[in-house]
């Protein structure tokens, strides 16, 4: 599967059938041992999974979340997940079940594939292969393992892509099942010159969205992860930074902050925040958000005509489409003599009718566009975008 950091996961399952068990009623006791080599040689030592961790963890997940209890079924599962870079690998396996001393055992080859790009070739430094760990109970990482859904039963991936009515709508899902003990890579861009980057987004949904309860938890959904993963772009030579507006009070929710000070929480918490409290009243006080939107991204792009540094300035706007509500016509922003900018248009559809004011707006710019379906394809159009950042 492919993860939200772009790597790609592997799941190991054993699974036993009920009967294969005999422990006088009471739980079994499988453990699962594995280890990887590459071309002979070891990758890491041999790493361990116990089906009764796993249920302890995800009744103590059932705690912290109020989730439905585990179902007791006539299969006992074991999952061990691994994130892995492309490269074949052989894998062994053990099965044990400590109660009786009964044993399983396989080998098998390998085969991660995925393309040698500018993305992939950011995680050089990471391992190849890394056997994610399980959280201890009550440790400081149970809560993002009960979030992401370990279970001793089973874990599943997510459908990635739906149709919409009348057309195809994006549905730019992640689905990571295990934690990785790195930190997520920053994708690097150091070459000659200075780089004047801004990620520009609108966080607040599109005003037919509010009262579409699906459609609204779609667009922070595909915002979340299209942002979680521009904001990683780190400049060596320059500046990076976020703007981000919410248009239902006109407000600048990230004014200019360093993309290196953006964390996905506090993404999360502007693109999910509570807009209720904004009323019909207020709305029809101030009917122009279209001007908001529209000041804000001339004014960017107007410090980039005004820069006689030199650099080049590099705005990223990524968003769902949205036609703005405006007083008059929403008038293309003019092209600057010199603007020495360039500008790439991420968006995504809610539904396959959806209009959009954007392209109206950077008409004069030519902005490069994607639209991504799938996070498959949105990877491969961050790739283009990183490989043009670093020409």
């Amino acid at each position: 599967m492919l993860r939200g950091d772009f790597r790609q996961e592997l799941l190991i399952i054993a699974r036993v059938q009920s009967s294969e068990l005999k422990q006088n009623g009471e739980d079994s006791d499988l453990v699962m041992y594995a280890r990887v080599l590459e071309n002979g040689h070891a990758i890491g030592p041999i790493h361990t999974v116990s089906e009764r961790e796993l249920r302890k963890l995800a009744e103590h997940a059932e705690d912290l979340t109020g989730a439905p209890p585990l179902r007791r079924n006539s299969m006992h599962s074991l999952v061990m997940p691994a994130i892995v870079r492309p490269g074949k690998y052989a894998l062994e396996v053990a099965l044990l079940d400590r109660g009786t001393g009964r044993y399983n055992t396989r080998y098998e080859d390998v085969i991660v594939s995925g393309p040698n790009d500018v993305v992939e070739r950011s995680f050089a430094s990471l391992s190849k292969f890394e056997f994610a760990e399980i959280p201890k109970p009550g440790s400081r990482d149970d809560l993002q393992a009960a979030a992401v859904g370990i279970s001793f039963e089973n874990v599943f991936p997510m459908i990635l892509q739906v149709e919409g009515r009348g057309g195809r709508s994006s549905k730019l899902g992640v689905y990571d099942s295990a934690a990785s003990a790195v930190s997520l890579p920053r994708f690097v861009i150091d070459k000659p010159g200075v780089l004047k980057l801004t990620i520009f987004s609108v966080l607040s949904p599109p005003d037919k969205m509010l009262n579409a309860e699906n459609a609204h938890r779609l667009f922070q959904a595909n915002l979340l992860n299209i942002l979680s993963a521009l904001t990683r772009y780190d400049v060596v030579n320059g500046s990076s930074d976020l703007i981000g507006l919410d248009l239902g009070d006109r407000s600048r929710m990230f004014d200019r902050v360093s993309l290196k000070d953006v964390q996905r929480e506090a993404l999360r918490a502007a693109i999910t925040k509570d807009r209720t409290s904004v009323s019909l009243k207020d709305l029809a006080d101030h009917p122009d958000n279209g001007k908001f939107l529209r000041d804000a991204l001339a004014e960017r792009l107007q410090e980039a005509a005004s820069d006689t540094s030199g650099a080049t300035h590099v705005i990223i706007l990524a968003g769902a489409r949205a036609v703005v509500p405006t007083k008059g016509m929403l008038e293309p922003i003019p092209a600057a003599a010199d603007c020495h900018c360039k500008i790439f248009y991420v968006r995504f559809a809610l539904s396959g009718f959806d209009k959009d004011d954007m392209p109206r707006l950077i008409s004069a710019y030519k902005p490069r566009t994607f639209e991504p379906l799938t996070w498959a394809e949105f990877r491969d159009q961050f790739s283009t975008i990183y490989q043009q950042l670093l020409q």
